[in-house]
């Protein structure tokens, strides 16, 4: 449920709180509005919810990640070879290795900062 974004800080000017941004109408409707309309009129007042920025910045982590597998596979599939035995044998190069350490050390770095 939509938590509301009342600040305790009442102070009605020219029909608009000064502390939570809301409208009279909001304010007085808040209660009977469903959790959708709730969010939509705390979005037109420029509220996100605190773990938006999270999830973007790990949203964007997982694509990088993604991309850099991607690439350590094709990287992987390029290289391979099929040994007398059967078995795929592998020359990852140095420079793929080291892109995907370095991404998992970043990640690692900013959980720790955390």
């Amino acid at each position: 449920m939509t938590s509301s974004p009342c600040t305790k800080v009442c102070k009605i000017k020219e029909g608009i709180c000064t502390g939570c941004h809301r409208t009279l109408e909001q304010i007085g409707a808040w209660g009977s509005m469903t959790d959708k309309e709730r969010q939509e009129a705390m979005a037109k007042m420029g509220y996100t919810h605190p773990a938006s920025a999270e999830v973007e910045r790990l949203q964007a982590q997982v694509v990088e990640l993604v991309a850099v597998a991607v690439s350590v596979r094709d990287d992987l599939l390029l290289r391979s070879e099929i040994d007398s035995d059967g078995t795929r044998c592998v020359n990852l190069s140095a420079s793929k290795w080291s892109s995907f350490c370095d991404v998992i050390d970043d990640n690692e770095s900013m959980e720790d900062d955390q």
